[in-house]
């Protein structure tokens, strides 16, 4: 697929030109909680970035909660050879500096633990994360047919991955997309590092 071409046809549809889906697992949901895992993905670019997060020294006395671990399946062992906090927000920050649009379905929490994870970056990024199911509602040329809940219902439940869960919103971000349905087929995820070394499954073509 030719993306250029693809990103144009958005263009004109009112698609901004760099869009990222975002998703972040943390320690939990109290007002000091930590992010621990980050990922986020260009649906037409077709690539996905995922990073167990070190916990910075400020941050190591904020512990996993029992809820978030058996949600995530995280612990507090996985994170010790995890990517450090500051490395991760210094690569997530170049990143979303590109982005026009960042996009998740829960931008409140999401957008505190980002802040968190970029206050350790030294590049300046101001971003503002939008609701996803908003705001590709807007873009969905068939919402009055197939409403984006509809469409997500399509795939898997949530399984509170960061990199799972990103690449379960960006499927069906290109399936509302106003694009020929067969440009999907040329348009193959390329997974760039998920978690502790594991691969993203992705397998490519129209979801049946």
């Amino acid at each position: 697929m030719e993306n250029t071409a693809a990103r144009e046809r958005m263009r004109r549809r009112g698609v901004p030109g760099r869009i990222l889906i975002l998703d972040i697992e943390a320690t939990g949901l109290q007002a000091d909680s930590c992010p621990i895992e980050i990922a986020y993905g260009d649906p037409l670019e077709s690539w996905v970035n995922s990073f167990l997060i070190k916990p910075h020294p400020d941050w190591e006395h904020i512990p996993v909660t029992e809820q978030a671990q058996s949600l995530t399946g995280i612990n507090s062992e996985m994170l010790c050879s995890a990517t450090p906090a500051n490395k991760v927000a210094k690569i997530v920050a170049a990143d979303l500096q590109q982005a026009d649009l960042v996009l998740s379905d829960s931008p409140v929490w999401d957008g505190r633990w980002l802040k968190k994870l970029l206050d350790l970056s030294p590049l300046p990024v101001d971003v503002e994360i939008k609701d996803f199911f908003t705001t590709i509602n807007a873009f969905n040329p068939l919402r009055k047919y197939l409403s984006t809940h509809k469409c997500l219902n399509i795939f898997d439940k949530s399984e509170h991955r960061a990199g799972g869960d990103v690449i379960r919103l960006l499927k069906v971000f290109r399936r509302a997309l106003p694009v020929p349905l067969w440009e999907e087929q040329y348009c193959p995820v390329k997974s760039r590092g998920f978690g502790m070394a594991t691969r993203a499954k992705f397998i490519p073509g129209i979801p049946e």
